[in-house]
């Protein structure tokens, strides 16, 4: 009975994150097709890697980008590990523009499974490249450009 419930519980955890990565790529691919080159800002959808520096740990980086009010936008981000799981989350950052240089930064509670996570970083209208660094020790680099 136990071993039923847990490989029940398994199943619909595995098709909410299915689903859920569904979701997100749909997303994206809409944020990616309305927002076609030239670029002039940082708006839109992103592509690319994380590294953590500890740990050597690695994978795909997505990111939209949108705009939440004056100078603070929301990045959403998707990641991948191990090559087989994913998950994203939101942060919400303090942009300022500097010539064509935006510069910012943001910190987010991601609760039991992240802790406190901040990032900062520099982004071009076509590269973003950040650090990260998390509550529980873990602390790396984000490397994005246009899809």
């Amino acid at each position: 009975m136990l071993k039923n419930l847990l490989n029940r519980s398994l199943i619909l955890l595995f098709l909410f994150f299915l689903s859920s990565c569904a979701r997100y790529q749909k997303q994206w691919d809409k944020v990616r097709i309305e927002n076609k080159e030239p670029h002039s800002g940082i708006l839109g959808a992103w592509t690319g890697t994380w590294k953590s520096e500890p740990t050597g740990h690695n994978g795909r980086l997505k990111c939209i980008i949108t705009e939440s009010n004056e100078d603070e936008y929301e990045f959403y981000y998707w990641a991948t590990w191990a090559k087989v799981l994913s998950g994203g989350f939101r942060t919400s950052c303090k942009v300022n523009k500097e010539g064509n240089l935006w510069k910012f930064n943001g910190t987010q509670n991601l609760g039991a499974l992240g802790g406190k996570f901040s990032h900062e970083g520099k982004a071009t209208n076509k590269e973003i490249k950040a650090t990260y660094k998390a509550e529980h020790g873990d602390h790396g680099i984000f490397i994005l450009t246009r899809p």
